[in-house]
């Protein structure tokens, strides 16, 4: 019997691994995907997992269409109720949420909105339905649901997650534009910019410079080529430490030392 049920739990889970969430421990852990440690851990440990579904009468079809569409996720399946739609359609914000790096989970240099939709994604929603029905509208205005609404809802969606989206894309923007203002510019293109600054400093006596203003300079006329990855490897000499990783309290500070 034992081997049998060995076998029968994780294929009857993965089977159905869109009608159901799957927390560790509480309702406050969410796991959103099925993988060869999560199972093997599931095996060993049964009793440290919930499983649960949701009571999904109250949610209006419009709503769930308007996720649909936002998601890419597919409306041919009749077969997938509403319980299946939100797990899947949850899952896609997850993977959203933590494909971003660490700047763009914490800053707050968005706007509000954007802060209040990041958090309903990453923290305050206990599980999908929740998450999707009712903290996500929340945070956007727009609970309760209304189906004149659903529409509006998605395009501020839209909005809010492009803005996360593009945080640190931000931030970069602000490095590139103190340089450009070092070097009294403006309508000018990286590998243009990027020229001036060699040339600027190109006669630089590196034997008279210390070890640490060598780096500096070494990375100033450094050969990258990528726009992101050169702004970046300046500000991580600067700040110390991997630039997705600054606090925004410590951007002016690190733009000024930049000039400096």
């Amino acid at each position: 019997k034992k081997g049998f049920v060995d076998f029968w739990v994780p294929i009857f889970l993965i089977a159905n691994k869109e009608q159901y969430a799957l927390y560790l421990h509480s309702e406050e852990n969410y796991i959103p995907f099925l993988d060869a440690d999560v199972l093997d851990l599931l095996h060993k440990k049964p009793n440290n997992y919930i499983l649960k579904t949701f009571n999904t009468s109250s949610v209006s079809a419009q709503w769930l269409k308007e996720y649909k569409d936002f998601t890419g996720i597919s409306n041919n399946n009749s077969n997938k109720g509403v319980e299946t739609a939100s797990i899947s359609i949850f899952s896609n914000f997850i993977r959203f949420y933590r494909g971003l790096n660490q700047y763009a989970q914490n800053t707050q240099s968005i706007s509000t909105v954007a802060v209040k939709l990041r958090d309903a994604i990453s923290k305050s929603a206990k599980d999908p339905y929740n998450a999707l029905f009712e903290q996500m509208p929340a945070a956007l205005g727009y609970y309760p649901l209304a189906d004149d609404k659903s529409e509006a809802y998605r395009l501020k969606l839209e909005d809010c997650i492009r803005e996360i989206r593009s945080s640190y894309d931000e931030l970069l923007n602000k490095i590139e534009n103190t340089i450009k203002l070092f070097l009294v510019v403006n309508d000018i293109s990286f590998e243009d910019y990027k020229l001036m600054l060699n040339k600027r400093f190109k006669h630089i006596k590196t034997g008279l410079l210390s070890e640490k203003q060598r780096v500096f300079y070494n990375r100033l006329r450094s050969p990258l080529d990528d726009r992101a990855s050169y702004l970046k490897s300046l500000a991580d000499y600067v700040l110390g430490r991997p630039l997705d990783k600054i606090k925004d309290a410590e951007v002016e500070g690190m733009l000024d030392q930049l000039v400096e």
